[in-house]
């Protein structure tokens, strides 16, 4: 008897109660999409950078550090000379180590100069190596990988040409266009910042930033220089098919003057503090390292007030969805006041 009669209320007043219902379904549903979104924001922050345990540079603050060389945000204010980069290398706790030199755009996009330990040893997720969506990593010295979002914005592919340009602004008329790299390769999709960033061999950014250009005048070759080009052409189809098989160039070979900052692996993660207990306290060059995860969560607990904010609002839609709820049955019962006294009356 009393749910026949509820059921036909509804039914009379089926657009209130529609309204209403649809109106907290949609506070709810923000709410716990703000949630599962601040979730999945956080891990995703956080699996940035993998596999890396310690991140070296001149003194500027971790921050700043962690932005220029995982986010691709801002630039350190000073470089570490290679041979700094060098003692590193040989360290017998340091497994490898990923030179980066910052500084240089394209199109907007940031240009990173490195070689192909990048691609060989840097992580992102759950230890996710980079993989090549086309092509290839660095295979001469002017060649530059790219990331899936800059080959889908600008239309690229493996073999065109892109021209670099010094500085962090997204217009410069200070472009390299004496120095053109060629694509070869682009990276599959990361969800990180590799996705928009161009790198760029070592070698490569060096040569277009050095004094001398091809607008230079052109050295005539010696007699003997003249022969060795003879003899090398003659034997040149014997050594076609290998030169395609195999590739010579050797990125690692090249020892710029200095870089910006350097990724490092250890043999033992264990032994990280240590390792940068020692380089933070070294008395020659003055040098910097980080903990990639420790800067992460740091990071993370400035932006917490964002997180903070958004749930608060989230809160306040359901808050208001519910008292619009209740105001909607107080004035239903006021107007059902009637038909109630009516019903109790009868024995209801």
């Amino acid at each position: 008897m009393l749910g026949t009669i509820a059921i036909e209320s509804l039914k009379r007043r089926k657009h209130t109660a529609l309204l209403t219902l649809l109106s907290i379904t949609i506070s709810i549903c923000l709410l716990l999409s703000v949630d599962i979104i601040r979730t999945q924001v956080k891990s995703s922050f956080t699996r940035t950078v993998s596999g890396v345990d310690l991140i070296v540079g001149a003194p500027s603050g971790e921050l700043n550090l962690l932005l220029s060389s995982v986010f691709n945000i801002g630039t350190p204010t000073k470089g570490i000379a290679w041979e700094s980069v060098a003692s590193l290398a040989s360290n017998r706790q340091v497994s490898w180590t990923i030179p980066l030199s910052l500084g240089d755009t394209h199109r907007g996009f940031r240009v990173v100069g490195t070689n192909n330990d990048f691609f060989e040893h840097f992580k992102y997720g759950d230890m996710q190596s980079l993989q090549f969506a086309h092509g290839a990593s660095f295979d001469q010295s002017l060649s530059t990988v790219i990331g899936a979002d800059i080959a889908e914005d600008l239309g690229y592919a493996v073999g065109d040409s892109i021209i670099v340009s010094h500085g962090l602004g997204n217009v410069s008329f200070n472009n390299h266009d004496a120095h053109p790299f060629v694509v070869s390769g682009i990276l599959a999709k990361t969800g990180t910042p590799v996705d928009k960033a161009v790198y760029v061999t070592l070698e490569g950014l060096e040569e277009a930033h050095s004094t001398g250009s091809s607008h230079g005048s052109v050295r005539r070759p010696s007699e003997h220089e003249e022969h060795e080009h003879e003899h090398e052409h003659e034997h040149e189809h014997e050594h076609e098919e290998h030169s395609d098989v195999e590739n010579h160039y050797n990125s690692q070979a090249f020892e710029p003057e200095q870089v910006s900052v350097v990724m490092v692996g250890l043999k033992h993660r264990v032994t990280a503090l240590q390792l940068q207990y020692q380089i933070n306290q070294s008395k020659g060059t003055p040098l910097m390292a980080i903990l990639p995860g420790m800067a992460l969560a740091q990071l993370w607990q400035i932006m917490g007030n964002i997180e903070a904010m958004l749930l608060g609002l989230s809160a306040l839609i359901v808050v208001s969805a519910l008292i619009g709820l209740s105001t909607m049955l107080l004035a239903s019962m006021r107007e059902r006041y009637q038909e109630i006294a009516v019903l109790r009356t009868i024995g209801a």
